[in-house]
């Protein structure tokens, strides 16, 4: 009888634990929901895609510049280099982005993120597994972490840019 008695109490005790465990699940669900929903509206895939342009852009200017002896300090840009890469960078983000607004969000990003596929995604995970690779000190890099990270952040955009 004292077995029941103290199977009964346990219980009683599990009771706010299982309470809480339900009302964290409902929390993280409903915050999930709010995410999905914020990452497939148009206006904010359209805005991350003009920030991965632009960040595109200005690695490429920056490149570019390191090569200028007006704007190389080192094996580095300079402040002005710097300054130069970004307005090179932001008009042409600029540029490409501006007629987006006649023909409407849904058609530009169609147009601009259609053509990759599954090619993009190849050359996106080479990117990104390279320069995680390359970035890691010697001592801490592994390669496993590395495909780890990548596949990691390959389904984040693949869940980013699912909705179009």
């Amino acid at each position: 009888m004292k077995k029941l008695y103290a199977l009964f109490l346990l219980f009683l005790l599990m009771i706010p634990a299982v309470l809480a465990a339900t009302s964290i699940a409902k929390i993280m669900n409903s915050t999930s929901m709010q995410l999905s929903q914020l990452l497939r509206n148009n206006n904010v895939v359209f805005g991350v895609t003009f920030f991965v342009m632009f960040l595109l852009l200005y690695g490429a200017c920056s490149a570019g510049l390191r090569f200028s002896h007006a704007f190389n300090d080192g094996n580095n840009l300079n402040r002005q280099g710097k300054a130069v890469a970004i307005a090179f960078a932001l008009l042409s983000t600029v540029a490409i982005y501006w007629w987006a607004g006649k023909r409407g969000i849904g058609y530009f990003l169609g147009l601009l993120l259609g053509s990759f596929k599954d090619f993009g995604g190849i050359v996106i995970g080479m990117v990104a597994f390279f320069l995680l690779y390359y970035l890691v000190e010697d001592a801490h890099r592994d390669w496993r972490w590395v495909c780890m990270t990548v596949g990691l952040a390959m389904l984040f955009a693949g869940s980013l840019f699912g909705g179009l």
